[in-house]
């Protein structure tokens, strides 16, 4: 089973990390780390936004960018 998950580690100061692959894969987990950055917090808070957001105009913005951003830093993004 090929099972991708992705998380954010907060650092603070609008800082944070970005994990992503398939935690559980055998015999190891297969999992890219990326540099703690002020972009991944951004990032975040979009997630957020585009979580909360009811359906429409504003969560379609949302997420439009985080699928760019996604895409900017070779990160996949399925919303």
């Amino acid at each position: 089973m090929n099972l991708a998950m992705a998380g954010v580690m907060q650092a603070g100061e609008d800082l944070a990390g970005f994990a992503f692959g398939n935690f559980f894969a055998e015999p190891n987990p297969d999992v890219q780390l990326r540099k703690v950055g002020k972009a991944w917090h951004t990032g975040k808070v979009l997630f957020e936004q585009w979580w909360l957001a009811p359906f429409g105009f504003k969560r379609e913005i949302l997420g439009f960018a985080i699928k760019a951003g996604g895409k900017a830093y070779g990160v996949p993004v399925v919303l």
